[in-house]
Formats: C-alpha cells, sequence, structure tokens
C-alpha cells in the first residue's frame, strides 16, 4: 500500500466511556477529512479500555495467574 501511513492509538482512559470513543472518533475524522491529497493512509489502534479496574492490569495479571496456575485467582479476576 503506497502513500503516507498515519498510526493513531487509542487506549486507558482516551476510551473510557462513550464520549471519549466519540472524541476519539472526532480525531480521526478529522485527519481524514484533512487528507486533501488521498495519499493518508489511516490506521486506528484500540487498546485496553480505561475505569476501574484497569482492565490492562487485569489481564496481565490473569497471565500470571494462569502461568502460576492459579485458577481460583484467574476465575477471580476474570470475574471483575
Amino acid at each position: 500500500l503506497g502513500g503516507v501511513w498515519e498510526v493513531h492509538k487509542f487506549g486507558g482512559t482516551s476510551v473510557a466511556n462513550a464520549e471519549c470513543f466519540l472524541r476519539a472518533a472526532s480525531i480521526v475524522e478529522e485527519q481524514i477529512a484533512s487528507d486533501v491529497t488521498g495519499d493518508k493512509q489511516i490506521c486506528v489502534v484500540v487498546s485496553a479500555m480505561g475505569g476501574k479496574p484497569k482492565v490492562t492490569d487485569l489481564l496481565l495479571d490473569s497471565v500470571k495467574a494462569a502461568a502460576n496456575r492459579e485458577e481460583e485467582k484467574v476465575n477471580a479476576l476474570l470475574a471483575l
């Protein structure tokens, strides 16, 4: 694929709720609209949502517990 690539990564509090998602979408829409030559390639990466508890932390803790074969801890973490 030719052209210039632009990567926009959103995660954590930037995708914590619907209002944040809309703000992130606005940023991407503005970038698409600003592409007067049509050469820009947009890539959007959305990682774990923010909030309490932190999704990324839960996933990492779950993987560690699974690696240690701590089944009860894994189940408790995934139930949050």
